[in-house]
Protein backbone atom coordinates (compact mmCIF):
# COMPACT_ATOMS: atom_id res chain seq x y z
CA UNK A 1 0.00 0.00 0.00
CA UNK A 2 1.25 3.46 -0.87
CA UNK A 3 0.45 6.62 1.81
CA UNK A 4 -1.18 9.37 -0.26
CA UNK A 5 -2.18 12.81 -0.14
CA UNK A 6 -3.90 14.77 -3.03
CA UNK A 7 -3.01 17.90 -1.91
CA UNK A 8 -0.25 19.18 -4.39
CA UNK A 9 -2.54 17.39 -7.65
CA UNK A 10 -5.60 19.43 -6.32
CA UNK A 11 -5.54 22.35 -3.95
CA UNK A 12 -3.57 25.83 -3.73
CA UNK A 13 -2.93 28.72 -1.39
CA UNK A 14 -3.05 31.90 -2.77
CA UNK A 15 -1.43 35.51 -0.64
CA UNK A 16 -2.14 39.10 -0.93
CA UNK A 17 0.90 39.49 -3.32
CA UNK A 18 -0.08 37.04 -5.75
CA UNK A 19 2.07 34.32 -4.47
CA UNK A 20 0.82 30.80 -5.34
CA UNK A 21 1.60 27.84 -2.79
CA UNK A 22 0.77 24.23 -2.71
CA UNK A 23 -1.89 22.86 -0.07
CA UNK A 24 -3.98 24.82 2.04
CA UNK A 25 -1.58 26.80 4.15
CA UNK A 26 1.93 27.52 2.92
CA UNK A 27 3.10 27.14 6.60
CA UNK A 28 2.55 22.89 5.99
CA UNK A 29 5.95 23.17 3.87
CA UNK A 30 9.74 22.66 4.37
CA UNK A 31 12.51 24.78 2.23
CA UNK A 32 11.47 26.64 -1.20
CA UNK A 33 8.30 25.31 -1.50
CA UNK A 34 6.13 27.55 0.20
CA UNK A 35 5.58 29.61 -2.63
CA UNK A 36 5.49 28.12 -6.34
CA UNK A 37 4.64 31.20 -8.73
CA UNK A 38 3.20 34.43 -8.85
CA UNK A 39 -0.12 35.59 -10.41
CA UNK A 40 1.37 38.98 -11.03
CA UNK A 41 3.49 36.75 -13.51
CA UNK A 42 2.34 33.68 -14.90
CA UNK A 43 -1.52 32.12 -14.92
CA UNK A 44 -2.68 30.15 -12.44
CA UNK A 45 -3.07 27.51 -15.37
CA UNK A 46 1.05 27.79 -15.65
CA UNK A 47 1.75 28.03 -12.46
CA UNK A 48 -0.24 24.80 -11.65
CA UNK A 49 2.08 22.76 -14.14
CA UNK A 50 5.42 24.12 -13.19
CA UNK A 51 8.99 22.39 -12.31
CA UNK A 52 8.03 23.24 -8.42
CA UNK A 53 4.45 21.51 -8.36
CA UNK A 54 5.86 18.73 -10.14
CA UNK A 55 9.08 18.80 -7.68
CA UNK A 56 6.51 18.51 -4.37
CA UNK A 57 4.21 15.96 -6.42
CA UNK A 58 7.52 13.95 -7.15
CA UNK A 59 8.12 13.75 -3.36
CA UNK A 60 4.34 12.61 -2.86
CA UNK A 61 4.71 9.55 -5.64
CA UNK A 62 8.00 8.73 -4.08
CA UNK A 63 7.40 8.44 -0.99
CA UNK A 64 9.69 10.67 0.74
CA UNK A 65 7.33 13.52 1.66
CA UNK A 66 10.40 15.51 2.11
CA UNK A 67 8.43 18.59 1.80
CA UNK A 68 5.94 18.17 4.21
CA UNK A 69 5.91 18.88 7.89
CA UNK A 70 4.14 16.56 10.17
CA UNK A 71 4.30 19.41 13.11
CA UNK A 72 2.36 21.25 10.84
CA UNK A 73 -0.31 19.38 8.94
CA UNK A 74 -3.05 17.35 10.34
CA UNK A 75 -3.14 15.25 6.98
CA UNK A 76 0.28 13.86 7.63
CA UNK A 77 -0.97 12.03 10.67
CA UNK A 78 -4.14 10.49 8.44
CA UNK A 79 -2.56 9.95 5.18
CA UNK A 80 -4.97 8.09 2.33
CA UNK A 81 -3.88 4.41 1.40
CA UNK A 82 -3.87 3.40 -1.73
CA UNK A 83 -2.94 0.38 -3.81
CA UNK A 84 -1.59 2.14 -6.82
CA UNK A 85 -0.49 5.86 -7.72
CA UNK A 86 -0.25 5.03 -11.07
CA UNK A 87 -3.42 7.11 -12.15
CA UNK A 88 -3.56 9.63 -10.28
CA UNK A 89 -6.20 12.60 -11.61
CA UNK A 90 -4.26 15.75 -12.28
CA UNK A 91 -6.61 18.58 -12.91
CA UNK A 92 -5.12 21.87 -15.28
CA UNK A 93 -6.36 23.69 -12.44
CA UNK A 94 -6.90 23.98 -8.91
CA UNK A 95 -9.43 21.90 -7.39
CA UNK A 96 -9.98 23.49 -4.46
CA UNK A 97 -8.38 27.19 -3.00
CA UNK A 98 -7.66 29.10 0.26
CA UNK A 99 -7.57 32.49 -0.41
CA UNK A 100 -6.01 34.32 2.01
CA UNK A 101 -5.63 37.93 0.16
CA UNK A 102 -7.81 40.68 1.98
CA UNK A 103 -6.03 42.61 5.00
CA UNK A 104 -9.42 44.12 6.13
CA UNK A 105 -11.26 43.22 9.02
CA UNK A 106 -13.53 44.78 11.37
CA UNK A 107 -11.73 42.87 14.33
CA UNK A 108 -7.88 43.04 15.39
CA UNK A 109 -7.63 39.44 17.19
CA UNK A 110 -4.23 39.28 19.14
CA UNK A 111 -3.51 36.16 17.41
CA UNK A 112 -3.49 38.02 14.17
CA UNK A 113 -2.69 41.56 14.44
CA UNK A 114 -2.11 44.13 16.53
CA UNK A 115 -3.64 47.16 14.77
CA UNK A 116 -7.49 47.81 13.05
CA UNK A 117 -6.55 47.14 9.14
CA UNK A 118 -10.05 48.30 7.95
CA UNK A 119 -10.90 50.63 4.85
CA UNK A 120 -14.18 50.48 3.18
CA UNK A 121 -12.16 51.41 -0.70
CA UNK A 122 -12.07 48.53 -2.86
CA UNK A 123 -8.47 46.76 -3.01
CA UNK A 124 -7.17 47.26 -6.12
CA UNK A 125 -4.92 44.28 -6.01
CA UNK A 126 -7.41 41.91 -4.09
CA UNK A 127 -10.13 43.04 -7.01
CA UNK A 128 -7.32 42.33 -9.23
CA UNK A 129 -6.64 38.52 -8.18
CA UNK A 130 -10.73 38.20 -7.90
CA UNK A 131 -11.63 39.24 -11.24
CA UNK A 132 -8.52 36.81 -12.64
CA UNK A 133 -10.32 33.78 -10.91
CA UNK A 134 -13.54 34.90 -12.11
CA UNK A 135 -12.08 34.47 -15.96
CA UNK A 136 -9.77 31.80 -15.82
CA UNK A 137 -12.64 29.85 -14.42
CA UNK A 138 -15.39 30.85 -16.38
CA UNK A 139 -16.17 27.53 -18.28
CA UNK A 140 -14.39 25.03 -15.16
CA UNK A 141 -16.21 22.13 -15.26
CA UNK A 142 -15.10 20.76 -12.52
CA UNK A 143 -16.17 21.61 -8.33
CA UNK A 144 -14.18 23.96 -7.26
CA UNK A 145 -14.01 24.27 -3.22
CA UNK A 146 -13.30 27.54 -2.92
CA UNK A 147 -11.90 28.62 0.60
CA UNK A 148 -11.69 32.40 1.58
CA UNK A 149 -10.45 34.48 3.22
CA UNK A 150 -8.75 33.71 6.32
CA UNK A 151 -6.42 36.56 6.42
CA UNK A 152 -8.92 39.33 6.84
CA UNK A 153 -13.04 39.16 6.36
CA UNK A 154 -14.97 38.53 3.40
CA UNK A 155 -17.91 40.54 5.08
CA UNK A 156 -15.13 43.85 6.01
CA UNK A 157 -13.93 43.70 2.22
CA UNK A 158 -15.64 45.96 -0.43
CA UNK A 159 -13.76 43.75 -2.93
CA UNK A 160 -15.44 40.53 -1.82
CA UNK A 161 -18.81 41.95 -1.88
CA UNK A 162 -18.45 42.97 -5.47
CA UNK A 163 -16.71 39.74 -6.20
CA UNK A 164 -19.78 37.87 -4.50
CA UNK A 165 -22.64 40.34 -6.00
CA UNK A 166 -20.57 39.71 -9.42
CA UNK A 167 -23.33 38.35 -12.60
CA UNK A 168 -20.11 36.42 -13.59
CA UNK A 169 -19.43 34.47 -10.71
CA UNK A 170 -18.31 31.08 -11.76
CA UNK A 171 -20.92 28.00 -11.34
CA UNK A 172 -18.31 26.18 -10.25
CA UNK A 173 -17.07 27.83 -7.37
CA UNK A 174 -18.29 25.80 -3.75
CA UNK A 175 -17.81 28.69 -1.70
CA UNK A 176 -16.07 27.99 2.34
CA UNK A 177 -16.52 31.08 3.81
CA UNK A 178 -14.37 31.90 6.23
CA UNK A 179 -15.21 35.39 9.12
CA UNK A 180 -15.10 35.96 12.11
CA UNK A 181 -18.95 36.29 12.69
CA UNK A 182 -19.48 39.95 13.85
CA UNK A 183 -20.55 41.38 10.70
CA UNK A 184 -22.95 38.05 9.15
CA UNK A 185 -26.51 39.72 10.33
CA UNK A 186 -25.66 42.09 7.78
CA UNK A 187 -25.02 40.20 5.05
CA UNK A 188 -27.68 38.12 5.04
CA UNK A 189 -28.39 39.29 1.21
CA UNK A 190 -24.86 37.86 -0.11
CA UNK A 191 -25.62 34.64 1.11
CA UNK A 192 -29.13 34.15 0.71
CA UNK A 193 -27.39 35.66 -3.02
CA UNK A 194 -24.83 32.70 -3.25
CA UNK A 195 -26.51 30.18 -1.27
CA UNK A 196 -26.68 26.75 -3.66
CA UNK A 197 -22.99 27.91 -4.18
CA UNK A 198 -22.30 27.91 -0.49
CA UNK A 199 -20.23 24.36 0.72
CA UNK A 200 -19.75 25.83 4.43
CA UNK A 201 -19.47 28.75 6.60
CA UNK A 202 -17.21 28.59 9.24
CA UNK A 203 -16.95 31.35 12.01
CA UNK A 204 -13.93 31.96 14.11
CA UNK A 205 -15.02 31.53 17.88
CA UNK A 206 -11.88 30.98 20.10
CA UNK A 207 -13.72 31.66 23.17
CA UNK A 208 -16.93 29.87 24.76
CA UNK A 209 -18.63 33.25 26.58
CA UNK A 210 -18.31 36.80 25.86
CA UNK A 211 -15.95 37.80 28.34
CA UNK A 212 -13.22 35.93 26.49
CA UNK A 213 -14.31 36.60 23.51
CA UNK A 214 -13.69 40.42 24.32
CA UNK A 215 -10.33 39.36 25.35
CA UNK A 216 -9.43 37.08 22.75
CA UNK A 217 -11.05 38.71 19.67
CA UNK A 218 -12.37 42.27 20.74
CA UNK A 219 -16.02 41.75 19.58
CA UNK A 220 -19.23 40.81 20.55
CA UNK A 221 -19.97 37.41 21.21
CA UNK A 222 -23.43 38.00 20.93
CA UNK A 223 -23.31 38.79 17.48
CA UNK A 224 -21.25 35.61 16.06
CA UNK A 225 -23.49 33.08 17.82
CA UNK A 226 -26.79 35.33 16.69
CA UNK A 227 -24.82 35.33 13.02
CA UNK A 228 -24.69 31.13 13.47
CA UNK A 229 -28.12 30.71 14.12
CA UNK A 230 -29.22 33.20 11.45
CA UNK A 231 -27.24 30.79 8.88
CA UNK A 232 -28.48 27.16 10.39
CA UNK A 233 -32.57 29.13 9.87
CA UNK A 234 -31.70 30.48 6.74
CA UNK A 235 -30.90 26.85 5.14
CA UNK A 236 -27.30 27.02 5.26
CA UNK A 237 -26.41 23.01 6.24
CA UNK A 238 -22.85 23.29 6.63
CA UNK A 239 -22.07 26.00 9.57
CA UNK A 240 -18.69 25.43 10.80
CA UNK A 241 -16.57 26.69 13.73
CA UNK A 242 -13.05 27.39 14.00
CA UNK A 243 -10.90 27.86 18.04
CA UNK A 244 -7.76 28.64 17.99
CA UNK A 245 -6.15 27.20 21.39
CA UNK A 246 -3.91 29.69 22.91
CA UNK A 247 -3.13 30.12 26.66
CA UNK A 248 -6.31 32.69 27.05
CA UNK A 249 -8.52 30.22 25.82
CA UNK A 250 -7.03 26.62 26.10
CA UNK A 251 -9.73 25.96 29.67
CA UNK A 252 -12.70 26.44 26.97
CA UNK A 253 -11.89 24.30 24.69
CA UNK A 254 -14.64 21.46 25.79
CA UNK A 255 -17.17 24.36 26.59
CA UNK A 256 -17.04 25.35 22.72
CA UNK A 257 -16.97 21.48 21.94
CA UNK A 258 -19.97 20.86 24.00
CA UNK A 259 -21.90 24.05 22.85
CA UNK A 260 -21.54 23.11 19.22
CA UNK A 261 -23.07 19.46 19.75
CA UNK A 262 -26.26 21.41 21.12
CA UNK A 263 -26.38 23.93 18.75
CA UNK A 264 -26.38 21.95 15.23
CA UNK A 265 -22.84 23.28 14.02
CA UNK A 266 -21.89 20.76 11.65
CA UNK A 267 -18.08 20.62 11.87
CA UNK A 268 -15.62 22.38 14.52
CA UNK A 269 -12.39 23.10 14.05
CA UNK A 270 -9.77 23.45 16.10
CA UNK A 271 -5.89 24.32 16.00
CA UNK A 272 -2.64 25.44 18.03
CA UNK A 273 -1.92 29.22 17.62
CA UNK A 274 0.95 29.51 15.81
CA UNK A 275 3.66 32.81 16.10
CA UNK A 276 2.70 35.42 13.42
CA UNK A 277 5.54 37.89 12.66
CA UNK A 278 3.74 40.92 14.60
CA UNK A 279 3.67 38.86 18.36
CA UNK A 280 7.01 39.91 20.32
CA UNK A 281 8.41 37.27 22.52
CA UNK A 282 6.59 38.66 25.85
CA UNK A 283 3.00 38.22 24.18
CA UNK A 284 4.25 34.93 22.40
CA UNK A 285 5.79 33.72 25.98
CA UNK A 286 2.61 34.29 28.06
CA UNK A 287 0.02 32.87 25.10
CA UNK A 288 2.06 29.84 23.35
CA UNK A 289 1.07 26.43 24.08
CA UNK A 290 3.72 24.66 23.59
CA UNK A 291 5.94 24.94 26.15
CA UNK A 292 4.00 27.09 28.76
CA UNK A 293 5.03 26.39 32.54
CA UNK A 294 1.40 28.44 33.50
CA UNK A 295 -0.53 25.56 31.26
CA UNK A 296 -2.56 22.84 32.48
CA UNK A 297 -1.42 20.10 30.19
CA UNK A 298 -3.19 17.56 32.08
CA UNK A 299 -6.58 19.08 31.36
CA UNK A 300 -5.44 20.39 28.01
CA UNK A 301 -4.44 17.01 26.39
CA UNK A 302 -7.64 14.81 27.91
CA UNK A 303 -9.74 17.49 26.55
CA UNK A 304 -8.19 17.37 23.06
CA UNK A 305 -8.41 13.62 23.03
CA UNK A 306 -12.33 13.58 23.96
CA UNK A 307 -12.31 15.85 21.16
CA UNK A 308 -10.43 13.83 19.02
CA UNK A 309 -12.41 10.76 19.65
CA UNK A 310 -15.66 12.87 17.97
CA UNK A 311 -13.96 13.03 14.95
CA UNK A 312 -16.49 12.99 12.36
CA UNK A 313 -18.01 16.06 13.59
CA UNK A 314 -14.46 17.42 14.74
CA UNK A 315 -11.23 18.29 13.99
CA UNK A 316 -7.52 18.67 15.37
CA UNK A 317 -4.72 20.36 13.22
CA UNK A 318 -1.02 18.44 13.10
CA UNK A 319 -0.13 20.97 15.86
CA UNK A 320 -2.63 20.02 18.32
CA UNK A 321 -1.80 16.34 17.29
CA UNK A 322 2.06 16.87 17.72
CA UNK A 323 1.18 18.04 21.37
CA UNK A 324 -0.88 15.08 22.51
CA UNK A 325 1.90 12.83 21.38
CA UNK A 326 4.65 15.04 22.87
CA UNK A 327 2.70 15.74 26.15
CA UNK A 328 -0.01 12.91 26.12
CA UNK A 329 -0.68 11.88 30.11
CA UNK A 330 -4.10 9.93 29.97
CA UNK A 331 -7.10 9.57 28.11
CA UNK A 332 -10.80 10.50 29.56
CA UNK A 333 -13.64 8.68 28.57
Amino acid sequence: MFKFCDASFTTVNIHPDGSVASCLCSGWHKYNHTKMGNLNRNTLKEIFANQQFNEFRGSILDQSFKFCRKDECAKMWSLDELESLDNIQRPILPTKMNIQIEKNCNLKCGSCRNSLIWSKEVSPQVEKILNTLIEDYQDFDLPVWFQCDGLGDVFASSAYQNFFKSDRLPKCFQFNITSNGNLITKNLDILEKIKSQIFSVCTSFDSANADTYKEVRGGKYSLIVDGVKAMIDMGISRVNTSFVVQKKNYLEVLDHYYWCKENGINYGGFSKIDRWHHMGNEWWQENQIDNNPTVDYNFLINALNIIKKDNQQFGLCGGLENLIATKSTSTVD
